[in-house]
This record gives C-alpha cells, sequence and structure tokens, in this order.
C-alpha cells in the first residue's frame, strides 16, 4: 500500500541556499513518489514546480532590530496562511518542516480539517539559548502549542523524545529519517591513506554549532600535532569574530577559512579533509556527518541528537568526550592518532550506504503516510 491518492502539503522555513534547500528539496523528493500532488509553501526557495509539485514562494528577511523582526514574522505568518488556505480542501495531509513556530498557518490548515505532521528539525529552544533572539520566546511558545494541535509529530530518532522534552506527546510521536544520501555525489574520491591531515569544520557559523570550541581548540592541537593543518567552511554571524580570531591568534597559514561553499561542492572538500568535526551543543541528524561518512571521512562529533544512533566510538566515527577546548584538541589528536582509523572510516561507509538510500528514506515515509489513513 503507498499513499497515491493523497496530496501532501509542505510548509517550511527552510529555503534559500543557506537555510536548508537540500533538506526541504530532499523532503519533498520524498513526499512527490508517494503522493499523487505536493504543495510546498517555503520561504526565499528557488525551487520550481515539476511533475507533480508545485512550489509558492514566500519572501522572509529576518530584520534588523526587534521591531522589524516582529513585522517580518508576523507578515510572513499571515502570506503563509493565505496561500494555505488558497489550497483549501485540496490537500489531505500538510507537512510543517522547519516551521515548528508557524502558528498562524497551523490554525489555518486546522480550520480546513486537514490532518497536521509537525516534523521537527531541530531543538528550537536550545537554539533559542545561544541565539538570544528575543523572538526565540513566543516562537518556542507558539511550537507547544503546534506541538498539541498536531495530529502526529515526526522525530528523526526516539532518543529525541527525551532530549527535546517531548514525552507529554509520546502517544503521536513517529519515528522517520527524512535524510537519504546522492551516492553519486558523495563517494570515496580519494582513499584516507593518500589524504594530508586537514581536521575541517563545515556547517553554519553559529554559536550553538560549537565552532568557538573548535576554533579555540586548533592552537592546542598544533602544539603536539605541528604538521596539522585545519579548514572552516560555512558562513553566519560569527564569520567576522572568527577572522579576528585567526588574525590575532596568527593562524592564517594553519587555518583556511573558506567561506560559504555550494552543496555541490561539499563533496570535494570532504575527500581532502582526514577528519570531519561537528562540535554543537544541539542537532538533530545533521547532513554532513552522514555526507563525510559516505565519502569515506572520519567523524568526530558530540554525543547530541541522533549522533549515537550511528556513530559508534571507535566502530564508525569519534565521540567527543567533552567539548571544551582542551578536551576537543584531545579527541582530535586521538583520532588523528587512532591505529584502525580507515577500517573505522569503512564501516561509516558501508552504514550510510545501507541505511541512507533513497529507497530506504521513501519506505520509512510510506509508512508514516499510511499511519494517517
Amino acid at each position: 500500500m503507498n499513499a497515491r491518492g493523497k496530496n501532501i502539503g509542505v510548509v517550511s522555513c527552510f529555503g534559500g541556499p543557506e537555510g536548508g534547500e537540500t533538506f526541504l528539496s530532499d523532503l519533498v523528493k520524498i513526499l512527490s513518489s508517494i503522493s499523487d500532488n505536493t504543495y510546498v509553501i517555503a520561504t526565499n526557495t528557488s525551487q520550481r514546480d515539476r511533475d507533480n509539485i508545485c512550489f509558492y514562494v514566500v519572501k522572509y528577511e529576518i530584520g534588523e532590530n526587534i521591531l522589524a523582526q516582529a513585522s517580518n514574522q508576523v507578515s510572513l505568518q499571515l502570506k503563509m496562511s493565505y496561500k494555505l488556505a488558497r489550497l483549501g480542501r485540496k490537500v489531505n495531509l500538510w507537512v510543517f518542516f522547519g516551521g515548528e513556530g508557524l502558528l498562524l498557518p497551523m490554525l489555518t490548515a486546522k480550520l480546513f480539517r486537514g490532518k497536521v505532521a509537525l516534523l521537527l528539525a531541530g531543538y528550537l529552544e536550545k537554539e533559542g539559548e545561544f541565539n538570544r533572539n528575543v523572538l526565540y520566546r513566543p516562537l518556542t511558545l507558539f511550537k507547544r502549542v503546534n506541538c498539541t494541535l498536531s495530529n502526529k509529530i515526526i522525530i528523526y530518532s526516539e532518543r529525541l523524545i527525551e532530549q527535546w522534552h517531548l514525552e507529554k506527546y509520546r502517544n503521536k510521536i513517529l519515528v522517520a529519517d527524512r535524510h537519504f544520501l546522492n551516492f553519486s555525489t558523495f563517494k570515496l574520491e580519494k582513499p584516507l591513506g593518500k589524504r594530508d591531515k586537514i581536521v575541517g569544520y563545515i556547517g553554519s557559523l553559529s554559536e550553538h554549532k560549537g565552532i568557538r570550541n573548535f576554533l579555540e581548540a586548533i592552537p592546542r592541537v598544533l602544539e603536539r600535532e605541528n604538521n596539522v593543518r585545519f579548514l572552516i567552511a560555512g558562513d553566519g554571524g560569527l564569520r567576522k569574530e572568527i577572522e579576528q580570531y585567526l588574525s590575532k591568534a596568527s593562524l592564517e597559514d594553519k587555518v583556511n577559512l573558506v567561506g560559504w561553499v555550494p552543496h555541490d561542492k561539499i563533496s570535494g572538500y570532504l575527500n581532502e579533509l582526514y577528519l570531519l568535526v561537528l562540535p554543537s551543543y544541539t542537532e538533530g541528524v545533521p547532513n554532513i556527518i552522514l555526507e563525510a561518512m559516505a565519502c569515506g571521512t572520519p567523524v568526530l562529533a558530540t554525543l547530541v541528537g541522533a549522533i549515537p544512533d550511528f556513530i559508534k566510538d571507535g566502530e564508525t566515527g569519534f565521540i567527543i568526550s567533552n567539548a571544551s577546548p582542551l578536551y576537543l584538541a584531545n579527541d582530535i589528536e586521538r583520532a588523528l592518532n587512532h591505529p584502525s582509523l580507515a577500517r573505522i572510516a569503512s564501516n561509516a561507509k558501508k552504514l550510510v550506504e545501507r541505511e541512507f538510500s533513497y529507497k530506504a528514506a521513501v519506505e520509512r515515509y510510506n509508512r508514516i503516510i499510511n499511519d494517517f489513513s
């Protein structure tokens, strides 16, 4: 049995190259393969109508001050609600993805008696602690209301129920990973033994990603491993601070700060890395880790989100024991000098090829969509 005979709508704040365009594209590809028609209401996306998929783009800017941010957020929710209402009863199921705080669109979906799934892409409350944006307070309140209003809540792992304090919604939670990898793009091209000792971070330059700890661990690693070089790829609010730190610490000849990298170029960088480090304070399932594993690149990451589901220390990767700079430096050195590094990278590559294929992702979501029947 599949979801044919259903029209599925997606409401998302993931759009634009730096806002999760790949995440949105992957989800839409999965859902469109198991439904008759898919309607997407998303911010700033560059994607266009194709086959059985219709896109409705809502332009959105965060704003430079609190008044502009609040005004833009209200405008965003009103515009999305209007587009959602125009689709009316065409849609059997709405999936809210990266829009946990979209209360007005949620209420509109419920008004038209549509069934609603809330796909939680991250831990909004934790991210709010680091970003110190006053809008996070009302948005987290809206998220709790939306969790109550939704028919189902979709998360990436059972582990997240406790981590994200979702125990009260346990009876409506479904577990499914939206991730799949394009193995024609993300593949081993340069064997680990032929790579230089380059340790990399690829991701948002944001506080909740732990980039400061990674940065401050670099000189500690270099004290003992002077032949190691570092790569930092990404963009975000801490970009200028990172540039200033590298200059002040005279690390510019040891650290390559490359800025934002288009998704289709990431595989090339991963195939040059000897180790990828992700010292995040909060995560769901970060795509960059899976992509690194597919490229035969060992991963060192924190014990957050669903990461422990597929990274086992010393088997398929390495777990950061403590994210502070001193301990992080020790873990980087431990991973770089592990005697079975090539075997660990090979184990990880086999795991993602087995668990994160497009076929496996479609099967998982087909089961979830049928749960709404």
